[in-house]
């Protein structure tokens, strides 16, 4: 197994990519050992490419809920692209030691 301590993600012109890869990198009771060393996650967004912030929904926070709360509070660094209505997302800043918003 590698040993991945940080994955950054740039995506292009089509949002919410990073959306996708979430439960490929969320650990569960078949895959616990998918990159066990992982501490930081950066995604991030091709500014220029992407005309406006798509609005965050459920789906995002439920998806980002399951990654953090499956990394154990070994994750000590999460950065997302930039989102309308990011409100929602204010209960993951008390499981990451550090949550930010890229663009």
């Amino acid at each position: 197994m590698p040993r991945l301590r940080s994955l950054y993600f740039v995506e292009g012109p089509r949002p919410d990519i990073w959306l996708n890869l979430l439960p490929v990198l969320t650990p569960t009771k078949s895959t616990t050992a998918i990159l066990p060393d992982l501490h930081e996650v950066l995604f991030s967004r091709l500014g220029s490419e992407v005309p406006e912030a798509p609005e965050c929904t459920d789906e995002h926070y439920t998806r980002l809920r399951d990654f953090v709360s499956a990394r154990k509070g070994t994750l000590t660094r999460l950065g997302i692209p930039r989102m309308k209505n990011m409100e929602i997302l204010e209960p993951l800043k008390d499981h990451v030691a550090q949550f930010e918003v890229r663009f």
